[in-house]
């Protein structure tokens, strides 16, 4: 018995760095954008991060369900900030279109609800009758290290209907601006 348990370590520690794996993302093979990506965020435990620049940098957003947070947030370690374009063309929208103000931070709780305040608490508007979310008519701009990028949520179903399989499109539209 004790045979057949150390026989099977090996893959189970395959399996637990599988899952480890799992709460990162390697965007690296993506080609040049505008990038689209399924993401998978359905675990509730483990957060999803997103490299924007596919750099292997640090993570510009991270993703749990639909919790949206970004780098560095409550407690990342890059330097992210964001703001967003009510019913933008995402297409249309360029360097040209960058503020040089506006942009917002995650933050602690303000409000005393135990939650922290996040640039991204509002991507969706939730409809009660049937429990579902659907994102708003808005590009973000997200702007780190790497440049400032333009980023909105498609979806936040997968195809069959999975809830927390975000559909994203992104693309960098400035390299040099930062926080």
């Amino acid at each position: 018995m004790i045979f057949l348990l150390l026989a099977c370590l090996p893959d189970l520690s395959e399996r637990l760095e599988a899952l480890d794996s799992a709460a990162t993302l390697d965007t690296s093979e993506v080609s040049e954008g505008p990038h689209r990506l399924l993401l998978d965020a359905t675990d509730y435990d483990l957060w999803v991060e997103l490299d924007l620049d596919q750099k292997q940098g640090p993570w510009e957003l991270r993703f749990q369900r639909y919790l949206v947070e970004l780098n560095p947030g409550l407690d990342g370690d890059g330097a992210s900030e964001a703001l967003w374009f009510e019913g933008a063309d995402f297409d249309a929208l360029g360097a040209s279109d960058v503020p040089e103000g506006g942009w917002l931070v995650d933050q602690e709780d303000q409000d005393g609800d135990g939650e922290p305040e996040r640039v991204f608490d509002d991507w969706y508007l939730y409809e009660s009758a049937d429990h579902s979310l659907t994102p708003l008519d808005r590009v973000y701009l997200v702007r780190g290290p790497s440049g400032t990028f333009k980023f909105v949520f498609e979806s936040y179903y997968s195809e069959a209907g999975t809830p927390a399989k975000l559909q994203l499109r992104w693309q960098q539209i400035h390299t040099e601006n930062t926080p």
